[in-house]
């Protein structure tokens, strides 16, 4: 009886639930060449096995779509702040902190009328 969770179909081809799918067109799609083909090889005590496998348009749209949406959501706050805290991005005219890292959630106002930072984040002022 063959492993269920074996990457390959009984013909060779990778199957299409194997995470070693998503691995190789993802590869595919970040190459951004349209048509691209690459060769999966697949070793095993018993033989070694050399599959071509074109990029799915289909599955490389789908997957552009959820990594945008997951990017946005999740990726680009932690980026600009480091903190994963959701990040308010507006512009006062003021700079912000004087350590000049992006606003995140966690920031206290200066109290002085005509001060040049205007917000600080906690840490920064040995607040928590």
């Amino acid at each position: 009886m063959k492993n269920p969770s074996f990457c390959l179909e009984a013909d060779g081809s990778l199957k299409q639930n194997h995470e070693y799918y998503y691995q190789v067109q993802f590869k595919l799609l970040c190459c951004d060449v349209q048509g691209m083909k690459c060769d999966s090889m697949v070793w095993t005590p018993q033989e070694h096995i050399v599959t071509n496998i074109e990029q799915d348009e289909e599955f490389c749209n789908d997957l552009e779509e959820t990594l945008s949406k997951k990017h946005l959501k999740h990726v680009f706050p932690e980026l600009l702040t480091r903190k994963n805290i959701p990040v308010s991005i507006e512009d006062s005219g003021r700079s912000s902190c004087v350590c000049k890292k992006p606003r995140y959630r966690k920031m206290v106002k200066c109290g002085k009328p005509n001060c040049k930072v205007g917000e600080f984040h906690l840490p920064c002022v040995n607040l928590h």
